[in-house]
């Protein structure tokens, strides 16, 4: 079985279709993250994949480019991604780009933060499911891979309306998010921007599904 984590209910409902496998949603919580991965694992798991958005690092990867990952790293430690997984899947999709990722505990909201994180390590982008995921995955002694799609790139700080907290199971906070746009009016470009962005991640998601499936 595959076990599969993800941070938001809109990619765990893309993934789903994927035959043999288990999907849970963190709603991109760190300690919800932790324990998922060791749920999956402890169900019966023989691999285990991160998927979803992330956001960029590396200058040169715009909205919707595809990272497989070759490792995982954080403060926390450092984890190398399944050769055997990769690489079949990087046959089916030649388009992705392959590198490390960074596994962040927070949001990293702003360009600047970006731009220090891929100077001083490499990492091609961010997001917040892999690092724990891929621990548990070494505790448990389980393959794993992470396959995460560019959203915000690495040039772009976020928007208030974008650092919301999720509802409890990864849904948007629209009630939230529309709160912040009434009192902060001035960053609905950047949110349009963000959301043409988030067109074009959610067509590449889908592109990794079918490969998934080949």
């Amino acid at each position: 079985m595959l076990g599969i984590l993800c941070g938001l209910t809109c990619e765990a409902d893309l993934v789903r279709s994927l035959p043999d496998s288990r999907v849970v949603c963190s709603a991109s919580n760190l300690q919800t993250a932790r324990n998922m991965a060791l749920v999956l694992a402890s169900q019966g798991a023989t691999r285990l994949l991160s998927f979803g958005f992330a956001g960029g690092l590396d200058p040169a990867l715009a909205p919707g480019s595809v990272v497989i990952a070759t490792a995982v790293q954080s403060e926390q430690g450092f984890w190398v991604c399944s050769e055997n997984l990769q690489s079949p899947l990087h046959a089916r999709l030649p388009e992705a780009v392959r590198g490390p990722l960074w596994g962040a505990e927070d949001l990293v909201t702003f360009a600047a933060n970006k731009r220090n994180l891929h100077q001083t390590t490499r990492c091609l982008a961010v997001d917040m499911e892999s690092q724990p995921l891929a621990a548990s995955a070494a505790m448990m002694g389980i393959p794993f891979m992470a396959v995460r799609v560019v959203l915000d790139t690495a040039d772009q700080d976020l928007p208030l309306a974008a650092r919301v907290p999720l509802r409890e199971g990864g849904g948007l906070n629209h009630l939230g998010i529309f709160f912040s746009v009434l009192l902060e009016p001035w960053q609905i470009p950047a949110l349009v921007r963000l959301g043409r962005a988030r067109g074009r991640a959610l067509q590449s998601l889908k592109r990794v599904v079918q490969a998934l499936k080949d």
